[in-house]
């Protein structure tokens, strides 16, 4: 109960006792407790005791809830600007009392500094003549009124900000369209490449200069004299200019080999022997005809077959003419040993081999493998301890190819982000309804072998997406026409939060989970391209991260292959929302074994049952690694997104 009378009576302080009931739990010794102001501005309480017992209707001056206390430790109201007390009240009960410091406001529950301003609206202060309530700030006071797009804002009559002059944005560059955004101030938008937007690079050895990404940019001027003993170059200033080369070139005479230039002219060399290395040919040169291998009357030839032939390219096949005995030498002639895992194949001993191949990509997060059908195959980690290359992080480990920190808190980075879409609605295309889906292994049919979980899966994923314990944020680094970047991040919200995710532009924190503390950019970053009517993200090599809710808990998975196809909703060049499919593929032992980790009880049917059912449902129909066996299962998403804000990133 105690408890519960200082929670009223804390309330009422910290309200000033302008709004508080005097219908207090009745005693038979009452205590105002009030805020006065004194005529020097500071306030104080005010403490009392009434004279007569209560009657519980309220009749006596000032609240009748008062808080009994033991000692001043039992009067603490958590706020730096009061002095807390238990004092006496003149009827042999203790009560708690506080008084306001000097110099500070106490309004709506924050503790000010005299002349300190309203941390949402520059022009009110804290006015120690009237300590519970905002004052105004003199008109003309510099302000902010959160708009980016004005600036020397100045205070109103009324407490009010005013926007000042609009921001002049101007670059000064042909190739971009100047516009300013109320969130990041000015913004220089690149023109469509190849728009019909006169410009200069400035530069004399270009040509048709026309804006690509923003900037003025020209063809290299092509120099060419038809001459292949003359190297051409283009000199600013000179125009094109010609040099003699050395280079190898063909003098029209293939009677000779190994010409080369001199002096601007080809000639040289050496006669040409046009030996085929086979002792069934007489090998000559013709003026006209070039390189002429004839058939002998030899008794070891066929043709111009050798009876001695045995199919060997790492033999020299020899033939005696006057007993047709056959005789083979090794030789080193190139070869093809028929092993992508070699190269610089050439015949030793007898035998085709190569130098082993390097598949080292300097990742610590891939194992490099080679399979002698495909070449080399990089095949992510998740695990193994490796380094991300900044002194600053610790306990660094691989996760699905790409090393990742444990704790990155000593690296204090300041992300900047670009336009951003917030996802809204997730939902499995539907198999059995016809879903759309995107072709990921380019057999011309749409992939979605996981539509047949649609049902299962739907609704505890809108509620996971509505409910924001997924929050997917899309950055658009640099969009323009043509290739971008798209950025991938896990967000919460921020500033405002009465602000509806789900239908209003609100702000967000991005995760430092998906944030590379050194480069201070989305770990996952996507390739993609804008057309002009769709954006295109991703294909055989994207990874991102997903959540895909199950029975109550959630499988944690990598998508391999994910592909995109959105199509964007625009204002003044910045993306603001889209509609489309994003696809991928989930291996089937990365399914398993998180099906495996989610606790049995939280599983609509026991783990293996789930698994197997998998199996029979959706077989694998994507190959991940290239080695000819399909190892993961497809997955189509149709996702849509709305506009939203990354004002930052969560503390580290």
């Amino acid at each position: 109960m105690k408890t519960l009378y200082r929670s009223l009576a804390l309330l009422c302080f910290a309200a000033g006792l302008a709004a508080c009931s005097d219908d207090a739990p009745a005693t038979t010794v009452e205590t105002d407790t009030a805020v006065d102001t004194a005529a020097d501005g500071s306030a104080q309480a005010d403490i009392g005791a009434d004279t007569g017992a209560d009657t519980g209707s309220g009749s006596g001056a000032g609240p009748e809830a008062f808080v009994t206390c033991d000692s001043d430790a039992d009067c603490g109201d958590g706020l730096d600007c009061t002095t807390d007390s238990c004092v006496a009240n003149g009827s042999g009960q203790r009560i708690c009392a506080w008084t306001l410091a000097e110099r500070t406001c106490l309004i709506d529950g924050l503790c000010i500094r005299a002349g300190g301003a309203n941390p949402s609206n520059d022009c009110e202060i804290c006015d120690t003549a009237e300590p519970n309530a905002w004052a105004f700030r003199a008109a003309g006071f510099a302000c902010d009124d959160g708009n980016a797009c004005t600036q020397a804002d100045t205070c109103a009559q009324g407490g009010t900000c005013l926007g000042g002059e609009l921001l002049a944005c101007d670059d000064n560059e042909l190739c971009t369209v100047d516009a300013c955004s109320p969130f990041r101030g000015c913004v220089y938008l690149p023109v469509p490449d190849g728009a019909e937007v006169a410009c200069d690079d400035g530069a004399g050895c270009t040509s048709g200069d026309i804006c690509k990404r923003g900037r003025c940019e020209g063809a290299p001027v092509v120099c060419d004299d038809g001459n292949g003993c003359t190297d051409e170059l283009c000199v600013e200033g000179s125009g094109c200019t010609p040099s003699f080369n050395t280079a190898s070139c063909d003098d029209s005479d293939p009677c000779t080999v190994e010409t080369t230039c001199s002096e601007g002219r080809c000639g040289g060399g050496s006669p040409n022997s046009c030996n085929d290395f086979n002792q069934c040919t007489i090998d000559l040169c013709d003026a006209d005809a070039g390189c002429v291998n004839l058939p002998t009357f030899n008794p070891c030839c066929t043709g111009a077959v050798s009876v001695c032939d045995d199919g060997d390219a790492c033999t020299t096949d020899l033939c005696n003419p006057e007993t047709t005995e056959c005789s083979y030498e090794s030789n080193t002639a190139p070869c093809d040993d028929g092993n992508a895992c070699t190269e610089a194949d050439s015949c030793s001993a007898g035998s085709c081999g190569g130098a082993t191949r390097s598949c080292d990509d300097g990742n610590d997060c891939t194992a490099d493998d080679c399979n002698i059908n495909v070449g080399c195959l990089q095949n992510p980690l998740s695990g193994s301890s490796c380094s991300d290359g900044f002194d600053c992080t610790t306990g660094d480990a691989c996760v699905a190819g790409s090393c990742q920190p444990a704790d990155s808190s000593l690296c204090i980075c300041t992300p900047n982000f670009d336009d951003v879409a917030k996802v809204n609605s997730l939902q499995l295309s539907d198999r059995a309804a016809g879903g759309p889906a995107l072709d990921l292994n380019g057999d011309g049919r749409p992939d979605n072998a996981l539509g047949g979980l649609a049902g299962l899966v739907n609704a505890p994923l809108a509620d996971a997406v509505s409910g924001g314990s997924i929050l997917l944020l899309l950055e658009f680094i640099q969009f323009s026409f043509g290739d971008f970047v798209t950025g991938l991040h896990n967000g919460t919200l921020t500033g405002d939060l009465t602000c509806a995710p789900q239908t209003q532009t609100c702000d967000y924190l991005a995760q430092r989970a998906l944030i590379d503390p050194g480069s201070c950019l989305s770990i996952v970053q996507i390739p993609s391209n804008f057309d002009g009517a769709l954006i295109r993200a991703g294909g055989p090599g994207t990874t991102i991260p997903f959540s895909l809710p199950l029975g109550g808990s959630v499988l944690d998975i990598q998508l391999f292959s994910v592909t995109a196809e959105l199509t964007p909703i625009l204002s003044a060049g910045q993306v603001i929302g889209f509609t489309g499919i994003l696809a991928g593929a989930a291996t089937e032992s990365q399914l398993s074994a998180a099906i495996r980790s989610v606790p049995a009880s939280a599983l609509p049917l026991p783990p293996e049952t789930i698994i197997s059912t998998l199996r029979s449902l959706a077989p694998n129909d994507i190959d991940t690694n290239g080695d000819g066996v399909l190892d993961a299962k497809s997955i189509a998403l149709q996702i849509e997104a709305i506009d939203g804000r990354l004002v930052g990133a969560e503390a580290p």
